[in-house]
């Protein structure tokens, strides 16, 4: 249980009525890989609606993802989210062999939750002002993507873990 907190199904009158709240597991802190696993298949959803709406919808008699600029925003998002799952992928490999604790995972998170954002942001253009609309799966992940990039240590805060960490590597490969 390295690494992690459990809590057991206890009931403690007056405390924790019925065990509720318990027998969760929490990641440690430097983790990050499901933050950004989360990330990865959010784009890839937004991916698949852009794609669906770009083959379904047309403009003045044809489909909108006949148009160059929608493939290129489809393309956008599948480079985007297939770089963004191999980075889990190593990151979780790293992790669990325990050769990277620290830089990979805030590396998957901060990449995962931009990338993330930007492919709903391309999600949103690709169904036009319809996107933007609270019926429509895009709407919904468009607002959600933005706290996963909040989470656990905003951007900004895994860019000086990942700054600091490497220098702190280059210092101690210099002694």
């Amino acid at each position: 249980m390295d690494g992690e907190r459990a809590f057991r199904r206890r009931s403690r009158p007056g405390v924790c009525p019925r065990g509720r709240g318990r027998g969760h597991r929490l990641p440690r802190r430097d983790d990050l890989s499901h933050i950004a696993a989360l990330a990865v298949g959010t784009a890839q959803r937004a991916l698949d609606e852009s794609v669906r709406h770009a083959a379904t919808a047309t403009q003045g008699g044809t489909p909108i993802g006949d148009f160059q600029l929608v493939q290129a925003m489809l393309a956008d998002q599948q480079t985007g989210v297939l770089a963004g799952r191999a980075l889990v992928r190593d990151t979780a490999a790293k992790y669990v062999a325990g050769e990277d604790r620290r830089i990979a995972p805030s590396v998957a998170k901060l990449y995962c939750t931009e990338m993330a954002g930007r492919a709903a942001d391309l999600a949103v253009q690709v169904h036009g002002g319809s996107g933007y609309m609270r019926e429509l799966t895009v709407e919904r992940i468009y607002r959600d993507i933005r706290l996963l990039r909040l989470y656990e240590g905003t951007s900004e805060i895994q860019r000086l873990i990942i700054g600091g960490g490497l220098v702190r590597e280059a210092k101690k490969n210099l002694s």
